[in-house]
């Protein structure tokens, strides 16, 4: 429970960024994405036909604001919600 807990505070997002982070819409389908589960940045390149690059920009978009976590899986990163 203090795990959850810890966590819950880490995560905290404000309104301002909330809207931030959906206001674009790939940002919005791929948080959508990641209600279903952690996925990988090839996921979102395949699930919504962007490139790499984009895919990765708008996932440090959503880092950096609270939104997604990320962890190493060998070479890939896996990002969650």
């Amino acid at each position: 429970m203090a795990r959850e807990a810890n966590r819950r505070d880490a995560c905290r997002v404000t309104p301002v960024d909330l809207h931030a982070c959906l206001a674009d819409s790939i940002r919005f389908r791929m948080v959508h994405l990641l209600l279903a589960g952690p996925l990988c940045v090839k996921h979102f390149q395949a699930l919504l036909g962007i490139s790499q690059v984009t895919a990765s920009k708008q996932l440090g978009f959503l880092k950096r604001r609270g939104m997604v976590e990320v962890r190493r899986n060998g070479t890939l990163r896996v990002y969650s919600l």
